[in-house]
């Protein structure tokens, strides 16, 4: 008998699901832009780096979307600001996140990179613009801060690049 999506382990679902049923626990990367603290699952997330001593290059002719391209062990990733993805006000980008979802890895330009939580997704409220935007699955509240929990895989397809500046 073959294993449905429903029979497959919490790990395996995609956070979007299980947030939507909220079913289970999830360990969640914390990281901040501006003011703003945002988490998405750890998993999404290949590592973190510090950005201060790496040179960013300019590419001639992208939007702000993209700061330019930074090289990591041999790979060009394009580098995007979260705050422009997010649509909040960011300071400069002191940390990345690299990401990876299908055929595409790049690196998230935030403003710091703070703790991992594991939440119980039962506690992850709606969000607000539930059905307008597929970035934001719900929030968190930790003690008086309220916490966008992100999805991984339609932030890094927000990501607009030209593809031959990505590599594997």
């Amino acid at each position: 008998m073959s294993e449905t999506m429903l029979d497959a382990p919490a790990a395996v679902r995609a956070l979007r699901d299980r947030v939507r049923d909220r079913e289970g626990s999830a360990s969640l990367l914390l990281f901040r832009v501006g003011a703003e603290r945002f988490a998405l699952a750890l998993t999404a997330v290949e590592e973190v780096i510090d950005l201060e001593g790496l040179r960013v290059h300019a590419v001639p002719g992208v939007t702000d979307a993209m700061s330019g391209v930074l090289e990591l062990r041999g790979a060009l990733l394009p580098l995007h600001p979260a705050a422009a993805l997010l649509g909040v006000s960011g300071s400069a980008c002191r940390t990345a996140l690299v990401m990876r979802a299908p055929a595409r890895r790049v690196a998230l330009g935030v403003d710091d990179a703070e703790d991992v939580l594991v939440a119980e997704l039962s506690a992850v409220r709606p969000s607000p613009h539930a059905g307008r935007d597929d970035l934001l699955l719900g929030v968190l509240q930790q003690g008086t801060d309220l916490i966008g929990v992100l999805d991984g895989d339609a932030l890094v397809a927000g990501c607009r690049a030209d593809p031959s500046l990505e590599s594997s």
